[in-house]
């Protein structure tokens, strides 16, 4: 089913057809978080990536030298929040939340980030939310009027727990009533992660098959970020994008697992391209 998805490239192609992408992960301390959504990213194929880190974030340009930054100054946020607009405008698709933590200045940066729903070509830019970004969401229910009908979130079982009030014991009984209803509730994608993770709009439901326990570590989530952001960008819709990416992610973990114990984020990103081709069989 995946195979069929797939979009062919138009020859006459350049950087900017396959997506603008802006990403907001990685404050200090989780600087590996930002760096691995947007190497991800970048090997997924997007376009252009530009990733919004701390200024003392020296390492992305030395793990990812293809994306480029927008470096904050938590110490002067609102100035940073002013230039931020251009970036916003000037993008496709926004990832956010992978090591952002929930602090004040995080806040203002994700509801700004959330606010614009249009880019300067007047297309809807599409939201990928993840970790603290969901975090975030479940403590100020409101924002959830400014993702409505252009957002993916990618709950693993207690972050969604936090977003539906359900304790995750109810959540493993009913997995399939519970997040079809929350998807429609609020009109947008869910992936539940986990075993199986599921992926529904609401109407749709896929059950994924790939995917084992050893790719249970840190990054591995922000990985698959990475992955749904850029097929986003590359003009995939949103179901379809977070259902590629789930496949691809643990269809690649399923084959290292044949030959090493254990997988990380790393071990998936380098394999990307490789197994896109094969799944594709461009």
């Amino acid at each position: 089913m995946v195979k069929s998805f797939h979009i062919k490239r138009n020859e006459d192609s350049h950087k900017g057809d396959f997506g603008k992408v802006l990403i907001f992960a990685g404050s200090s301390g989780f600087y590996g978080a930002g760096n691995i959504v947007a190497k991800s990213c970048v090997r997924t194929g997007a376009g252009l990536t530009t990733v919004i880190t701390d200024k003392n974030n020296f390492s992305l340009n030395v793990f990812v030298p293809e994306a480029m930054s927008f470096p904050i100054n938590f110490d002067n946020i609102n100035k940073n929040l002013e230039k931020l607009e251009n970036e916003i405008l000037n993008s496709d698709v926004i990832a956010i939340g992978p090591g952002i933590g929930k602090s004040k200045q995080a806040f203002l940066i994700f509801e700004k980030l959330i606010s614009i729903k249009k880019n300067n070509k007047g297309n809807t830019i599409k939201l990928i939310l993840d970790a603290d970004a969901l975090n975030l969401l479940a403590e100020n229910r409101e924002l959830f009027e400014k993702i409505r009908n252009r957002s993916v979130l990618t709950p693993h079982l207690v972050e969604f727990s936090r977003l539906t009030g359900f304790s995750p014991e109810v959540i493993n009984k009913e997995k399939f009533e519970i997040t079809k209803n929350f998807a429609k509730k609020y009109e947008i994608i869910l992936l539940l992660k986990g075993k199986n993770t599921i992926i529904t709009n609401g109407e749709d439901l896929f059950a994924n098959s790939t995917g084992n326990s050893h790719m249970a570590n840190g990054g591995m989530g922000d990985c698959l970020t990475g992955i749904i952001c850029s097929l986003a960008g590359q003009k995939y819709d949103l179901m379809k994008s977070a259902s590629i990416g789930a496949y691809l992610h643990g269809k690649i973990a399923d084959e290292l697992v044949r030959r090493q114990y254990a997988v990380n984020a790393t071990d998936v990103i380098d394999n990307i391209s490789k197994y896109m081709n094969k799944i594709f069989r461009i």
